[in-house]
């Protein structure tokens, strides 16, 4: 199979889906509007930037950490072993 058939191919299947994809979404949202999304109070967006900046500081913490442990097993790693050195 040539590449543009194999394009071709992929496109005709990306159209299937996309096609399948907006019947779904044409019949399910025939007449009824979307409900817009509620407004979050002050306090409700305050507890989750608290929320996702304790994430992000935990992420980093383990990033850190993990790097450590990669340095630390690297700069072992390049010592010989006691017993190579006495041979």
């Amino acid at each position: 199979m040539s590449l543009e058939d194999s394009l071709k191919k992929r496109v005709a299947k990306c159209r299937r889906e996309y096609d399948i994809i907006y019947k779904q979404n044409k019949s399910e949202a025939k007449g009824e509007p979307v409900d817009p999304l509620r407004a979050m109070t002050p306090a409700e967006i305050g507890e989750r930037y608290k929320d996702l900046a304790d994430t992000v500081k935990g992420f980093l913490k383990d990033l850190d950490e993990a790097e450590k442990e990669i340095v630390a097993g690297t700069s072992q790693a390049a010592t010989p072993p006691a017993s190579v050195e006495d041979q």
